[in-house]
């Protein structure tokens, strides 16, 4: 929340994590997603934004949209 600078590094880290950690592809952000996951508030900090990325991972295939986003981040 302090350092929104950080938040897709720390978004692609999780995000390449938790593809490894499941077998699958890795994956990348879409840019509307980017814009959006900047513009969000993060109450609950970076455990919010793994927790986001680990669903992020199993839900998207080839490029992570918006759509494939926890229910609680869809809206700023």
């Amino acid at each position: 929340r302090e350092r929104n600078g950080d938040v897709l590094l720390l978004a692609q880290l999780f995000l390449n994590r938790h593809c490894a950690r499941f077998n699958l592809a890795p994956l990348r952000l879409a840019p509307e997603l980017c814009a959006h996951l900047q513009a969000y508030p993060w109450p609950g900090n970076v455990r919010q934004l793994e927790n986001a990325m680990k669903h992020a991972a199993v839900m998207a295939s080839e490029t992570v949209h918006l759509a494939d986003m926890p229910e609680d981040l869809k809206h700023v």
